[in-house]
């Protein structure tokens, strides 16, 4: 290797090593959209579908070719000479898409045309078009495909005798002409007819002429027809477009199960309706893009994206959905961080976060005191004589579901919910207050009773748990670390660690150790500590994260904007706020979310973990909740282009430098 080379490649390695430290966030909204630029051979896609495995098929308006997408790389596959279809897969990934003539199976690199002459008399019969009779491939070789008169089932486990299968005649059921089909969560199939829904069990496989299909009937109350195109959510309702047997406009219909509603939406000719996974309601027509939600009486449009001519859509199992348009390929995919329903009115500063044995979420902000528990939200006011004092809160803490300790400049109140009052906590023996330093245990706080006279002597350290104070059980501790304490942890094993502005304390063994340097070889003014599952301790200060081995610190993390809180999460993820966003390190990696991320400021002020494992965010502009159970909002890589170099940056000089 030259020496311009070499210089070259270490440059490169270290810029790589620099970006696999922080991986930053890419999403800057809820929608992507794929066009020529993400390798489509052109923008335009009349279908979209999602296979089994979540690649996405998509096929275009003008050019005959169905495009794959599996997230990062782009495949494109030459369509026959018919255009206008969909195209599906089975669970082993082989293709099959409907024509005029009957079914297209992809086999070995080639489309292979099978003759059905059911499928050829319905569209020579009709104005239909062959992306409007749905399939379902079951397995290799194995399809359903939905007439109007027939469920039927295609098999070519012999290549040279193919048979055909009527699974259920329309004649067979209640719901009149079969319109729609679609896969249900459980393994079973919904169908959709002019006047209802029916389901069979699972497995599909085993669907034979003799299953027992169950049929659910639109009420004649809701005085609709001609239902079509069901999509069925991650909680089993299904959705579905229908029209009104009168006027003939169409409706938006839904079925849970046990009770049918009906969405009215005058005269917008909607195509598609659906649920979205963010329990937001959805619904295209050609040209428009509507959303609504439970108790709102109509639709609104969505001026997030705009596309000239919408013509399909496809929903994953977790709610992510595909929108074929006439400008691209969207994806619309909620953010990482939302704040809840309840809380949505809510934009001031969040100075304190906590939650009670009971999973309730309580925060300060504004001038009241938050309690939120599932979707119920309440607002405590401040009395008139505290109000002031109580607005600049510093710390909170659930002694139990319903009474919590309020942490101000100056002193330390207890909430009653049970009462709804506030009562300031009186230190005894003269003390000038108290300070929150931590949880001892569940439901009890360790606390520093202040001495607003004496400075030298030890600290005085309670336990509290809403009724009574007990001292710690731990040697007294000369005040070699500031006269006012930032935070207390209990270790698993049952060791102490206090901070304080000048170090850090490990009371272990019955004897207190402590962390005291000028020369920043330890941490000082400690806000959190935390400890990973090998034992080693972590905190936070102003600007880096520590790590103690069990004899020296180390930093972990600088380069914070002002770190506020520090927390481990139950999965063992450590989550840190700060004023640039909120960190998670995770599998070795930092990575950063904000704004562009849901967040509704990225300044993060306070971190809290509720019993579901959901992680909850106080910001300078509200509360906003990271759900890890959620279906994960980002599954697309960042978008990677290689560009060359200009011809005077292909030899770069030992010593040199390079952009990237």
């Amino acid at each position: 290797m030259d020496r311009s080379n070499r210089g070259l490649s270490l440059i490169l390695c270290a810029s790589w090593m620099t970006l696999a430290g922080t991986s930053l966030g890419q999403r800057a909204s809820n929608w992507r959209v794929y066009t020529t630029m993400d390798g489509l051979p052109e923008p335009s896609c009349i279908s979209v579908n999602v296979t089994p495995h979540g690649k996405v098929l998509a096929t275009h308006l003008n050019k005959l070719f169905v495009t794959e997408l599996d997230g990062y790389s782009v495949r494109i596959l030459r369509m026959p000479e018919t255009g206008g279809t969909r195209v599906y897969a089975s669970p082993g990934g082989q293709l099959w898409a409907p024509s005029q003539n009957g079914l297209l199976e992809f086999r070995d690199g080639a489309w292979i045309s099978h003759v059905v002459p059911a499928i050829t008399a319905s569209f020579s019969q009709s104005a239909r078009r062959p992306m409007e009779m749905p399939l379902v491939p079951i397995r290799q070789g194995l399809v359903l495909a939905l007439l109007p008169d027939q469920l039927m089932e295609y098999d070519t486990e012999e290549p040279d005798h193919p048979a055909t299968t009527v699974l259920r005649r329309a004649t067979q059921l209640q719901l009149g002409a079969f319109s729609g089909l679609c896969p249900a969560h459980d393994g079973g199939l919904w169908l959709a007819g002019d006047r209802g829904l029916a389901k069979v069990p699972p497995p599909l496989g085993n669907v034979k002429p003799d299953s027992s299909w169950v049929q659910y009937l639109a009420p004649a109350a809701l005085q609709i027809d001609h239902l079509q195109d069901p999509h069925e959510d991650s909680s089993g309702m299904v959705t579905a477009i229908a029209e009104d047997s009168g006027n003939r406009q169409r409706a938006i219909v839904t079925f849970n199960g046990e009770r049918w509603t009906r969405q009215d939406v005058g005269a917008e000719k909607i195509r598609h309706a659906w649920s979205g996974p963010d329990q937001t309601h959805w619904a295209a027509s050609i040209d428009s893009l509507f959303q609504w939600r439970e108790g709102e009486p109509g639709l609104s449009e969505n001026e997030e994206v705009s596309a000239r001519q919408y013509y399909d859509l496809a929903i994953q199992p977790d709610g992510i959905f595909w929108l074929a348009t006439s400008e691209g390929l969207f994806r619309y995919a909620p953010p990482a961080w939302r704040s809840p329903r309840s809380l949505l009115s809510l934009h001031s500063l969040v100075r304190c976060l906590d939650r009670d044995g009971s999973d309730a979420i309580w925060f300060v902000s504004g001038a009241c005191l938050h309690r939120l528990h599932g979707a119920e939200h309440q607002a405590y006011s401040f009395p008139r004589g505290f109000r002031r004092e109580l607005e600049t809160a510093r710390k909170l803490f659930c002694v139990n579901e319903g009474l919590v300790l309020v942490e101000t400049e100056n002193r330390l109140f207890q909430f009653d919910a049970g009462k709804g009052a506030f009562a300031p906590i009186r230190a005894r023996d003269g003390g000038a207050g108290f300070r929150i330093l931590g949880a001892y245990q569940d439901g009890q706080a360790c606390l520093q009773e202040l001495d607003g006279s004496a400075t030298n002597q030890p600290y005085r350290l309670k336990i509290y748990d809403g009724a009574k104070f007990l001292p710690l059980p731990a040697a007294p501790l000369e005040p070699v670390l500031g006269s006012s304490l930032s935070a207390f942890y209990r270790t698993r094993s049952g060791d102490f660690w206090l901070a304080g502005a000048s170090g850090a304390a490990l009371y272990h063994e019955g004897k207190w150790k402590t962390f005291v340097s000028s020369d920043e070889t330890t941490p000082t003014t400690v806000l959190e500590f935390t400890e990973l599952a090998d034992g080693r301790i972590w905190c936070a200060t102003d600007d880096k994260i520590w790590d103690f081995d069990g004899r020296n610190w180390s930093p972990v993390e600088a380069g914070f904007d002002r770190v506020n809180d520090l927390v481990k999460a139950h999965d063992g993820t450590i989550w840190v706020g700060a004023n640039s966003g909120i960190y998670r390190f995770t599998n070795g990696t930092w990575v950063q979310n904000g704004i562009d991320e849901g967040l509704p400021m990225s300044a993060v002020r306070e971190v809290c973990e509720d019993l579901r494992g959901r992680i909850w965010a106080g910001t300078t502009r509200g509360l906003s909740c990271f759900d890890p159970n959620a279906p994960d909002t980002d599954h697309d890589p960042p978008r990677t282009r290689i560009r060359p170099l200009r011809d005077d940056q292909k030899n770069i000089p030992e010593g040199g430098t390079i952009t990237l």
